[in-house]
């Protein structure tokens, strides 16, 4: 039955927390959303089952939670952080004011602003994955989607709570997306800021964005009319703008704002001037950089090398090289004919 607590977290079930007193689970939950007032067993319940896992991106929060019927009320936190909520299994019903919106497995999400005050399990109880959602990092992800169309924001109505659907017809399946946090969390789960460095918060950011308007269709492109020559110096200033601070990170709701364009048309460039996306000219600038150092012998430590050229870990950094360069950085500092010993230098870091 879904719901049950014998179903698997998609991330984290080794670790993950089990309550069986609501203000515990009510004061867990609210370290990742403030707006979050109270826990009960649903009416008529005796008591309360849940466990659940968290992962805590700058811009990004996500928990899966699989529990027995259960209410959550919600407040007023002050902050720029909404929740959507997507079914996994039983069904749920929301009140917000006077309507009320249901939602099992199969829907998109549930969206909830902080104007929701009541959210409540079916029977079957509750099996969701919850994202708090930076609504700052919405907005300029609706630029990097959409464009400024008319020289004006894309408005995502981010203050009327309902229901999304499941699939826009281009962009990811939300049911597929889920999978893949699910995969993303669980390996890469203990090191959240290797995953903010890769840009996973901007990417979900910008994967929901056209839930939010499923007539995203007559939006795009906002930059389609750009003449080819404006965006070519575009691409230009970016590219030195990236050159001069490979340690920094960029997402492509970055590049797509400072170019003033959308993703689509930012890629779309780069694959036009350099046969290659965004990230990956990018990425071969910084490994560039990184063989240049190398053969130069200007290195000291490999996390050291791997910070000032902009990968998140030193593992991430070695995997990338060798397959670029077809040997290990400590190989190519060898060949450079490097003399002494450096004790820091390890590539199993």
């Amino acid at each position: 039955m879904p719901g049950r607590l014998d179903t698997q977290l998609l991330f984290g079930e080794r670790d993950c927390e089990s309550f069986v007193s609501a203000q515990a689970y009510a004061d867990h939950v609210a370290r990742f959303n403030p707006a979050l007032a109270a826990v009960d067993p649903a009416p008529g319940r005796p008591g309360l089952q849940v466990k659940s896992a968290f992962l805590r991106l700058p811009t990004l929060q996500l928990w899966h939670t699989v529990a027995s019927p259960l209410r959550i009320r919600f407040g007023t936190s002050g902050e720029p952080v909404v929740v959507l909520m997507i079914p996994l299994g039983g069904s749920m019903r929301a009140r917000v004011g006077r309507r009320s919106l249901s939602w099992g497995r199969g829907s998109g999400g549930l969206y909830l602003p902080e104007t929701s005050d009541l959210l409540e399990t079916s029977a079957s109880g509750a099996n969701y994955l919850a994202m708090g959602l930076d609504l700052g990092q919405m907005r300029r992800a609706a630029d990097a989607v959409f464009g400024r169309p008319d020289g004006r924001s894309v408005d995502l109505q981010l203050g009327d709570a309902r229901l999304l659907p499941s699939d826009t017809g281009g962009g990811l399946p939300v049911d597929a997306m889920v999978r893949q946090l699910g995969r993303l969390a669980e390996v890469y789960g203990q090191d959240p800021q290797f995953l903010h460095h890769a840009g996973l918060d901007d990417f979900i950011h910008r994967q929901l964005v056209p839930l939010f308007r499923p007539d995203w269709r007559r939006l795009v492109d906002g930059g389609a009319s750009r003449p080819r020559h404006s965006k070519q110096q575009a691409v230009d200033r970016l590219c030195d703008i990236m050159r001069a601070d490979l340690s920094r990170r960029f997402t492509l709701t970055d590049l797509a704002t400072m170019g003033h364009m959308s993703v689509r048309s930012l890629q779309y460039a780069f694959r036009r001037r350099f046969d290659m996306s965004a990230m990956g000219w990018l990425r071969e600038q910084r490994l560039d950089a990184a063989h240049r150092c190398l053969r130069g012998r200007d290195v000291d430590k490999i996390e050291s090398l791997a910070r000032a050229c902009g990968f998140g870990t030193a593992s991430h950094f070695v995997q990338q090289y060798r397959q670029r360069f077809g040997e290990t950085p400590g190989a190519t500092l060898a060949r450079s004919g490097a003399t002494r010993a450096e004790p820091a230098w390890r590539e199993d870091a």
